[in-house]
């Protein structure tokens, strides 16, 4: 059998387990107990340094992407590079 026709049919099988999975995990995760004022602080704060620096790379990487869309608009054209940063704005 062509190993492609084997990739094509296992890979929606594939992504299936892997969000029943995940959605298994979260369920998991977000019934645990939160733990004590003092680790829900500590966690907080962790949790606002995450977003600071996440925000910060975002507006670096913002700069390279700019520029990635504007060579990929002179070398392949519009409907290329309208659709590349499609994944990266919905994830910042």
């Amino acid at each position: 059998m062509n190993l492609q026709i084997i990739a094509l049919t296992t890979a929606p099988f594939t992504a299936i387990a892997a969000l029943t999975y995940g959605a298994i995990l979260t369920k998991k995760i977000l019934a645990a107990d939160p733990g004590s004022s003092k680790i829900r602080d500590i966690g907080s704060a962790i949790e606002s340094g995450a977003i600071a620096y996440l925000k910060s790379q975002f507006k670096v990487l913002s700069v390279f992407l700019f520029a990635l869309v504007l060579i990929i608009y002179f070398w392949l054209g519009i409907g290329e590079a309208a659709t590349f940063p499609a994944c990266y704005w919905h994830f910042s």
